[in-house]
């Protein structure tokens, strides 16, 4: 029999005793390990100041995961994965990544299926293990509330982009395979096997690298291009290519940059807020997983940081005045990027684009020119406007770049945008008092429900003792017409009785 993790241990205790000395986290996620994984659908986002808290049930057993219980895995279609190399695994880790391959697949999950078989690309798993999380002393909650935010989080952030269909090739987020619980081959203290669940992202893996790992820093911590060599980015899976490299251009890495500040006004359209953008999430990748093809052109992918991105439909703020909907999301198209990047708000990638200062001096001049260029976003206008002068949004775009706003749309537009706001919060306000109303009636039902219950407990209890009443009255009248009729054979027996 599997013994059950003890539900009177603290997660902290319980982290302790199974991280050290039973198994360390790279025995636990060692390559060539297959764990079970079935499909999971966590709570909305919290975990961070701007969501509301949501602990875990009091009565959580320690090893489970909110909404999961052991009855699930016979009810539910699992798949196999089984880990083909590390990518971050180790302690003090909020996630544990690594490669990995579907060993088999509900044959009706499209994510990991193709004609009933399992998929054959390889993907990058993020596990949320609280067993491996940082200290939990001192924190507000523990590290099990902490993996069940990061969880929320993460999947919420993919979830929003899939169904916005800007999620994997070619776009600058990873394609999703869904969320999901994994029971992790896990020894109690004692040294036996122990039932834990984990819960994981499956996402596209990037096969690529970093701006920052194709770069050095010079004295002033700029980023300096390896430009002198043609960087090696991986092995070509076509016959005859061999390794793929890429030449390290100007025009190359400005395009890559401009891949990376596309996605993130898309985002923002979208009511996200990323929370890092640094050139050490910032991938680019020569190779399609999807196809097993390389690309002609690098692609530029946002890795990282996923449970640091906001939603704001889901915020605390979005339930305020301001309403569910963020004000950039009043705008027809995602905003300009020269107005929500501007040079300040693009040091960090300074020496890959724009230029090295210490070699173009009036490196603002240069990125500011280069934001507004036709081959790059073009003009600071509104599309919106620009359509309508072209005789409306079905006539075809006749220019190079994409469609954006302008913030200025927003001043022009504010007072509509108020009203806006204040009727969504208005409507806000009435169906929170409506929840309220009802969860009110709710709970005086469950007391009249109750009190029913109670009656007719009473009622039964009642019924039984005069049940019992009734019969013990017929007995004693039995009885007493037995005594009668015996005192009347008797009298007439004595009566029968010779004289003397």
């Amino acid at each position: 029999m599997i013994p059950t993790l003890s539900p009177f241990r603290s997660p902290l205790e319980y982290s302790t005793a199974m991280s050290a000395p039973n198994i360390t986290v790279q025995e636990q996620y060692k390559p060539g390990t297959t764990c079970k994984i079935w499909p999971y659908t966590p709570t909305k986002p919290h975990g961070t100041s701007a969501y509301p808290r949501n602990p875990l049930p009091p009565d959580l057993p320690a090893g489970q995961v909110r909404g999961w219980t052991e009855s699930q895995e016979a009810e539910r279609h699992h798949a196999m994965l089984r880990i083909t190399s590390t990518v971050a695994v180790g302690d003090n880790r909020t996630s544990q990544v690594f490669c990995c391959t579907i060993i088999s697949s509900p044959a009706e999950d499209h994510q990991l299926s193709r004609n009933g078989e399992p998929i054959t690309t390889t993907l990058a798993a993020e596990v949320f293990d609280p067993n491996f999380y940082p200290s939990g002393l001192g924190a507000p909650y523990n590290n099990r509330e902490r993996a069940d935010g990061t969880t929320a989080r993460v999947a919420a952030v993919f979830e929003h982009l899939v169904n916005a269909g800007w999620a994997g090739p070619p776009h600058a987020m990873p394609r999703y395979y869904g969320c999901w619980v994994m029971r992790p081959q896990t020894l109690s203290p004692e040294g036996h096997e122990a039932v834990r669940y984990v819960t994981l992202v499956l996402r596209e893996y990037i096969l690529g690298r970093s701006i920052e790992s194709l770069c050095d820093r010079d004295e002033y911590n700029c980023l300096v291009p390896k430009e002198k060599h043609r960087q090696h980015f991986h092995l070509s899976k076509e016959p005859g290519k061999g390794i793929v490299r890429l030449k390290l251009k100007k025009n190359t890495r400005f395009n890559v940059f401009k891949q990376a500040l596309h996605g993130h006004v898309q985002h923002l359209h979208l009511g996200f807020k990323h929370g890092v953008f640094e050139p050490g999430n910032v991938f680019l990748t020569m190779y399609d997983g999807e196809t097993d093809k390389d690309l002609e052109e690098p692609r530029a992918v946002l890795i990282g940081g996923y449970d640091l991105v906001q939603i704001w439909s889901l915020t605390k703020a979005a339930k305020g005045p301001l309403g569910d909907r963020q004000i950039i999301q009043y705008l027809k198209y995602p905003p300009h990027p020269a107005e929500r990047f501007g040079p300040k708000g693009v040091d960090a990638f300074v020496g890959w684009c724009p230029s090295d200062p210490v070699k173009f001096r009036n490196w603002e001049t240069e990125y500011r020119e280069w934001m507004v260029r036709p081959s790059v976003f073009g003009p600071l206008e509104e599309a919106e406007y620009v359509e309508r002068e072209l005789g409306g949004e079905d006539v075809e775009w006749p220019h190079p770049y994409p469609k954006f706003s302008i913030f200025k749309t927003l001043y022009d537009r504010r007072r509509d945008i108020g009203a806006d706001q204040k009727r969504r919060h208005e409507s806000y306000k009435e169906e929170e008092s409506r929840q309220q109303q009802r969860l009110a009636l709710e709970q005086e039902a469950e007391q009249v429900r109750q009190r029913i219950a109670q009656r007719a407990h009473r009622q039964r209890h009642h019924a039984v003792t005069r049940n019992r009443r009734q019969q013990q009255d017929r007995e004693l009248q039995e009885t007493e017409d037995l005594y009668r009729r015996l005192a009347e054979i008797e009298a007439r027996h004595g009566s029968m009785s010779p004289q003397p």
